[in-house]
């Protein structure tokens, strides 16, 4: 096992860095480089300026989610479209769980989308951080104790509709499980760019890879 770091003035000369030190000579080995959503279509750019034209036969970029997806595939998790949650669906499930406790809210009086999209990433951050709604604190009074009421009330409702399917949180978690014991990565290089931190499901996965 070797880990490599790569360091420069700024992120994006590390990655290309990173890049330039690929050897995609061989193509029994595949070169995934997970980079955010956001990168994906930019570094796809800089492995084509970079690496040799016949880079893209077993070099690829991807984000975390799908690879998510692609690897609980390989190791026999055969997930149903309708049991994986797209961002947009997360969306508007946080909307939905916010309608549905919406009379019993002491403080908060939005409904629209960035509203529900806050909520919803307040909601990954506490999952991401194993705190349940219970966890909550309901000790909290005045002002902040009602804010935590909302929020335990909409956290709550976004768990029982979210059921047995798997948000980003989840599949990373149930990866993370499944990856001890498989060595479906054998014949991979996995390179990470452009990530500022991950969430604890996601340092979960990284440390998977490690191992």
């Amino acid at each position: 096992m070797k880990i490599n770091l790569y360091e420069n003035c700024t992120i994006l000369d590390a990655t290309k860095d990173m890049l330039g030190a690929i050897d995609n000579s061989d193509f029994s080995v595949e070169h995934i480089i997970v980079v955010p959503d956001r990168f994906s279509l930019q570094c796809e750019k800089l492995v084509l300026e970079i690496l040799p034209c016949d880079a893209f036969f077993n070099v690829r970029v991807v984000n975390l989610t799908a690879l998510s997806v692609e690897l609980l595939s390989k190791l026999g998790v055969n997930l149903k479209k309708e049991e994986l949650l797209s961002s947009g669906e997360n969306l508007l499930l946080t909307q939905q769980a916010i309608e549905n406790v919406w009379e019993d809210l002491l403080t908060f009086k939005k409904k629209n989308i960035s509203f529900c999209y806050e909520i919803s990433k307040l909601i990954s951050q506490f999952k991401s951080s194993s705190i349940d709604p219970s966890g909550l604190n309901n000790k909290a009074k005045g002002s902040a104790g009602n804010k935590y009421h909302d929020l335990a009330l909409i956290y709550n409702e976004y768990q029982s509709l979210l059921g047995e399917r798997l948000d980003a949180n989840g599949r990373l978690a149930t990866l993370t499980e499944k990856l001890k014991e498989s060595d479906v990565l054998k014949n991979c290089k996995i390179y990470f760019a452009q990530f500022e931190a991950f969430t604890k499901e996601g340092y979960g996965v990284v440390k998977s890879f490690v191992e």
